[in-house]
């Protein structure tokens, strides 16, 4: 009897369920531990705008109840996504990753440089569009700086020229942005580890700090994320609402940085050709090929004009390119934070180049306080890529058979190529927000001889369909 009993609490009852399967839930201890963490965070960051709005409510109040308005907007999109998720609380990690954004845009707004002109000149913008007037100078050229101008002075006329109300709408913007590239890898990486890329896309240091200000960055991360995501729509045979996001995309990107554009067309181009979809929902079929490729062909050929009036050049040729990456060397070299910078001149200059653009400043190199925040990021990111060294091991396998894998590859090494040539270390912490997001999706692949279930999405019942379906009843059987 003793004997019966005890392997009764050792065994889990059998569960038998009449009627309709449901998908397995959240396991309760996970859930469990991400609910605390954001029920704290949150709480934490609400006594923390509470008591910014009581102490300076002309500067903070404004912007809190945007900050609010935005929260209530992002829990449509993130409770979709959630739903598709049922094996991790994607909900918690997404409210934290939000409150961390609201206090990366508390930080920023209390040092701001690049903000504050930018909230200056769109606020002087604000009173011709005020009176339907939209044909303005910015004084800076378009694409460049005065895309952004242009953009600050669209968002003083929504928050009535409030500075820190307009750094939560770039708030808004990244972490639009963010949770578009996510879609895209949940998508397009058959396997990967999504309770791991959420966690690392929505709640990393950096992503969280650098975006959220009247800034390039916020807008670029909205503009790579509808490209990535308008990619992974092609490569897994939605070819026509692909299209139109890679076009938004890219739209977005070349109003900003031309540069970074002619990066996502390339990937993409090799990602095309190269891509063989043999895994997963992942299809690209004859017809949708060459109508992808036709429109990277006319992409990249007005990128390429776009680009070079950019660098102030006659076209992008191997001399102007080897050119602009000089004079880029030269001007980021001067400043406290100066370094020689590893430009990428042949293939064996990229191992330098690759830990440069990625992880440096390291902790010996760190001189003054964001630096060494920079130096303490670095590192737990080296240490996350060689703790996924089986992950990155199925790298040349799920390159050849995930088309997304392959762009995502191919981006990073283009974007180490091109930003080799920055040699100033707070400008490269600035800069490297617009591929930490790709190249976390390769520390998040499935590792080499893990067993890999096809994909396939929750299912979604009305309401009417939900109550008509027969519940499961549970029985014990042990």
């Amino acid at each position: 009897m003793r004997a019966d009993l005890e392997s009764s609490r050792a065994t889990p009852p059998l569960v038998v369920a009449s009627g309709a399967a449901r998908r397995p839930r959240t396991p309760r201890k996970e859930a469990s531990l991400w609910g605390f963490a954001s029920a704290l965070v949150v709480l934490l960051v609400l006594g923390y705008a509470v008591f910014l709005c009581a102490t300076e409510p002309a500067k903070f109040l404004h912007g809190t109840v945007f900050a609010a308005l935005l929260v209530g907007g992002a829990m449509v999109p993130i409770r979709r996504i959630a739903r598709n998720e049922p094996d991790f609380d994607f909900g918690s990690i997404a409210l934290i990753g939000l409150a961390l954004r609201y206090v990366g845009a508390v930080q920023r707004f209390g040092d701001a440089s690049d903000g504050a002109v930018y909230f200056q000149v769109g606020r002087d913008l604000a009173v011709s569009f005020r009176a339907l007037s939209f044909q303005v100078d910015t004084g800076r050229p378009i694409p460049g700086t005065g895309t952004l101008r242009y953009a600050a002075g669209l968002a003083q006329v929504l928050t009535s020229d409030n500075m820190f109300a307009s750094y939560i709408i770039w708030v808004g913007l990244s972490f639009g942005g963010c949770l578009l590239i996510y879609r895209a890898f949940a998508q397009g990486v058959v396997g990967g580890d999504r309770h791991r890329f959420a966690a690392l896309l929505l709640c990393w240091p950096s992503l969280a700090f650098w975006p959220s200000s009247l800034g390039k960055e916020g807008f670029m991360l909205l503009g790579i994320g509808l490209a990535t995501f308008g990619a992974s729509c092609v490569f897994t045979g939605r070819g026509g609402r692909g299209l139109i996001l890679l076009a938004g995309g890219i739209t977005l990107t070349t109003l900003v940085r031309p540069h970074v554009s002619i990066i996502i067309v390339a990937s993409l181009i090799v990602a095309v050709l190269a891509g063989r979809a043999k895994e997963g929902r992942s299809r690209l079929r004859a017809g949708a090929r060459i109508a992808a490729m036709v429109f990277l062909v006319i992409a990249g050929a007005l990128l390429a004009g776009r680009a070079a009036t950019f660098f102030n050049v006659d076209r992008l040729g191997t001399t102007n390119v080897a050119s602009v990456l000089e004079d880029t060397e030269d001007q980021t070299t001067q400043g406290g934070a100066g370094f020689t910078a590893a430009t990428v001149r042949s293939p064996l200059d990229y191992p330098r180049a690759f830990i440069t653009v990625l992880f440096r400043p390291f902790v010996t190199e760190a001189r003054g306080v964001n630096d060494r925040l920079a130096a303490a990021e670095g590192t737990v990111l080296i240490v996350l890529m060689l703790a996924s060294y089986r992950r990155l091991a199925a790298l040349p396998t799920k390159a050849g058979r995930q088309p997304l894998v392959l762009y995502a590859t191919s981006y990073v090494l283009a974007f180490v190529f091109a930003f080799s040539s920055i040699g100033n270390f707070g400008i490269l912490a600035r800069q490297r927000i617009q591929v930490l997001p790709i190249f976390m999706m390769l520390l998040c692949l499935p590792a080499v001889g893990q067993a890999v279930a096809k994909q396939r999405k929750a299912p979604r019942f009305s309401a009417e369909r939900r109550r008509a379906a027969p519940q499961t009843e549970a029985v014990a059987i042990g």
